[in-house]
């Protein structure tokens, strides 16, 4: 696994490389997002803006509930289904472990455009 560079270009991400560390993979943002005047993680001239790393967004978001789902929803009769009045709630998905080689997962990367992947 390596580091890997993106940049957005009219909300759409584009792919820069991997790279095997976070800094060689912010240098190479840098390049493309200068040629578009994006904000820079390294600003070398006056005229560049410090680029600032929003708060993580992640997919660790909490999700609604779905209709169905085992949170006591009643059929469109209005009747309860005997079967699933009698069973018991379904046990949550247990999440399974990374392998040892990923166990080792670096922090959320501190460059604009560059996350571990």
């Amino acid at each position: 696994r390596k580091w890997a560079a993106q940049v957005n270009i009219e909300g759409k991400a584009t792919h820069v490389g991997y790279f095997a560390n976070e800094k060689e993979a912010a240098l190479k943002y840098d390049e493309r997002a200068a040629q578009m005047g994006k904000p820079l993680n390294f600003p070398t001239a006056p005229d560049q803006i410090q680029a600032k790393k929003s708060a993580h967004r992640g997919p660790y978001r909490k999700r609604a509930p779905k209709p169905g789902d085992a949170s006591g929803d009643v059929p469109a009769d209005g009747s309860p289904d005997a079967a699933s009045a009698s069973a018991a709630p379904p046990e949550p998905k247990k999440r399974r472990l990374p392998p040892d080689d990923d166990a080792q997962v670096p922090a959320p990367s501190q460059y604009v455009g560059v996350s571990w992947s």
